[in-house]
């Protein structure tokens, strides 16, 4: 494991897990003192995949430095995954979201096009509208993706699978990305809503209730019930 972390923040850390025997190389080439930015580069069968890791600060300014720095380290055998802070498109919020003017995403759009780099689930999935982060802020829920993987042009051309998952330890969702493994069966859609008609059969109201019984207690056990009511939602969708 790669990592880095500002030891003062708690909240800030970045880190690139790399499983053993996947490269044959595997090297760090550079880690900010913020735990905000994090290169790591594995050689595999002769090709170089340079992987970046990025947590990006909310102000504007901060976020500015930091894209360039990553610009620094993207070359043409580049993957940059991470936190950027900021919606590229007016599909990336939701109708309670604005979208505001943000000289970031402009900086970010000019290493897109200097790199050649792309936001490969947005290429792949065009008219889709989806959220990576949910938050609950003054009683109503903002929902927005700025969560992103940048690739750059020469993986086009490989098999690709990207997309969101959800996960109940974070208000972001996860992101998977596989290069030139198996297609996967991708279920497109946005916010999960569940199937009343499921109600309809007595077998699975009994799982549910089952389940109901088995985590009521844990409400006494937890101080954030948001979070909690989105683990559980999880739940629910693997019945």
């Amino acid at each position: 494991m790669h990592g880095s972390c500002a030891p003062t923040r708690w909240w800030c850390g970045v880190a690139i897990l790399v499983k053993e025997n996947v490269f044959e190389e595997i090297n760090c080439l550079y880690g900010d003192d913020d735990g905000r930015l994090l290169v790591v580069e594995g050689v595999k069968a002769g090709k170089n995949y340079r992987f970046i890791n990025i947590h990006a600060p909310n102000k504007v300014i901060d976020r500015k430095v930091l894209f360039g720095e990553a610009e620094r380290w993207c070359n043409d055998r580049a993957i940059m995954m991470g936190d950027f802070n900021v919606v590229l498109s007016r599909m990336d919020v939701s109708n309670v979201n604005k979208f505001l003017p943000d000289s970031s995403r402009d900086f970010l759009f000019k290493i897109m096009k200097e790199k050649n780099l792309v936001e490969i689930w947005r290429v792949l999935n065009p008219t889709v509208k989806v959220f990576s982060r949910v938050q609950v802020v003054q009683g109503k829920l903002k929902r927005s993706r700025i969560d992103f993987c940048f690739l750059t042009k020469n993986f086009v051309g490989e098999r690709i699978y990207v997309d969101y998952k959800d996960c109940c330890w974070s208000d972001h969702s996860g992101m998977v990305l596989s290069l030139g493994g198996p297609c996967f069966q991708k279920r497109n859609g946005g916010t999960w809503c569940f199937n009343n008609s499921l109600l309809q059969q007595q077998a699975y109201v009994n799982m549910v209730h089952g389940l109901l019984l088995n985590v009521k207690y844990e409400l006494f056990l937890t101080d954030d019930i948001i979070e909690w009511w989105e683990g559980f939602k999880v739940r629910i969708k693997k019945t």
